[in-house]
């Protein structure tokens, strides 16, 4: 009897311990809610979804071939990317230019975006 009243009070003394070791220091657990950022004392701008990194292209898109069009993705001219189903693309330049062309294969298309390397990554890619 005497040995199980032990067991019982080493039972009750650890779950004590775990629980108060568990339960971490209030004081420096973050808030809940984290204030903004700030730019000096106005809070920094939220991002909108119209977003755009480079000049909006003005007027109508110009034809270039697919030699141009692969090697100004090389390049890292084009920060944009539309293809449609039949392969035509529209490319959207750092410069504010819109091109269009013909991709002579999604294979080929593919593999010019994943050629371009650290220029490309953050190339937005999109199919309509």
């Amino acid at each position: 009897m005497r040995t199980s009243k032990w067991l019982v009070w080493l039972i009750v003394i650890t779950y004590v311990f775990t629980l108060w070791a568990c339960s971490g220091d209030k004081e420096t657990q973050p808030p809940s809610e984290t204030p903004l950022p700030t730019q000096g004392s106005q809070p920094y701008p939220l991002p909108t979804e119209n977003l755009q990194p480079y000049p909006a292209p003005q007027g109508d898109a110009a034809p270039i071939d697919w030699a141009t069009a692969k090697r100004y993705i090389l390049n890292g001219n084009i920060w944009k990317i539309i293809q449609s189903a039949s392969l035509e693309i529209q490319l959207f330049s750092k410069d504010g230019q819109l091109y269009s062309s013909q991709a002579p294969s999604l294979d080929e298309l593919n593999n010019s975006i994943k050629n371009c390397g650290d220029w490309c990554k953050s190339l937005i890619f999109e199919k309509k």
